[in-house]
C-alpha cells in the first residue's frame, strides 16, 4: 500500500487497485507452486514470476525479496492451520466430540499445507524471523488451549490433577509432530486409525468426560 500526505500534511494510505491486488495474489500463488516444487533455497524470483505469469520486474513492485513473498505464502498457510484449531472452545455439551472435530479439521488443514509446513520448519531453523513466526503460532495455540483446559476443569469435565499449561504444550507437540511424520514425511499410517488414536490419547490423557452422559448417569 502506498502512503502519501494530503495538503494538511496528514499521512493518507492509498489502497492498491483491484488489478494490483490480483497481480499480487497471482505472485503468491505462483510462489507457493515454486516453493513446493523446489524448496525455499532453490526457488528463484524469476521462476516465481514465470509461474504467476507476470513480468520479472513486476515482482519487485509487490515484494522486496524471495523471503518477503515466502512470508506472504506462509501467512496464508498459518491462517488456514490456526483457524482449524479454533473450534475447540470447551463450550459444547460433549467436549470429547468437540475435541475430535477440532483435531479432524487440523488434520485436514495440515494435509492441505503439508509441503509448505515442512519447508517452513527448515527455513525457521536458519532464519530467526521465521523462527519467531513459528513460535508465535505455538504460543497462541498453547494460550488458547490452556484456557480451554482450565474451563473444562472448572466444569468438572477434565482431571483436576493435570496442569493445563503443560498439557497444552504436550498435546500441541504430540499432534504437530505426529502429523509432520505421517503427512509431511509420508510415514506409513492409516488416516482414520491415526486420527482416532490421537483423539483417544487426548481424551484419556486429559481424563475428559462427556458432561451430558455424566449428568444423565447421576
Amino acid at each position: 500500500m502506498a502512503v502519501k500526505t494530503n495538503d494538511s500534511g496528514d499521512r493518507v494510505t492509498k489502497l492498491p487497485s483491484q488489478r494490483a491486488q490480483a497481480t499480487r495474489a497471482k505472485l503468491v500463488v505462483g510462489a507457493r507452486k515454486i516453493f513446493e516444487a523446489n524448496g525455499f533455497s532453490s526457488a528463484r524470483v524469476t521462476d516465481i514470476a514465470d509461474a504467476a505469469g507476470v513480468a520479472h520486474g513486476s515482482f519487485y513492485t509487490y515484494f522486496e525479496s524471495k523471503e518477503d513473498v515466502f512470508r506472504a505464502v506462509i501467512d496464508e498457510v498459518l491462517d488456514d492451520t490456526s483457524a482449524a484449531t479454533r473450534g475447540w472452545g470447551g463450550e459444547h455439551e460433549d467436549p470429547i466430540r468437540e475435541m475430535e472435530e477440532s483435531n479432524r479439521r487440523y488434520f485436514e488443514a495440515y494435509k492441505r499445507n503439508r509441503r509448505m509446513l515442512i519447508i517452513l520448519d527448515e527455513v525457521a531453523g536458519i532464519n530467526p524471523a521465521f523462527n519467531v513466526r513459528v513460535r508465535q503460532i505455538r504460543d497462541d495455540f498453547v494460550l488458547r488451549y490452556s484456557s480451554v483446559l482450565k474451563h473444562l476443569q472448572s466444569r468438572g469435565e477434565m482431571s483436576p490433577d493435570i496442569d493445563p499449561y503443560h498439557a497444552a504444550c504436550a498435546l500441541g507437540s504430540m499432534i504437530y509432530d505426529s502429523l509432520r511424520w505421517w503427512l509431511g514425511r509420508d510415514e506409513k499410517h492409516d488416516e482414520g486409525l491415526a486420527l482416532d488414536t490421537l483423539n483417544q490419547l487426548w481424551a484419556h490423557g486429559l481424563g475428559l468426560t462427556n458432561a451430558a452422559k455424566a449428568s444423565s448417569a447421576s
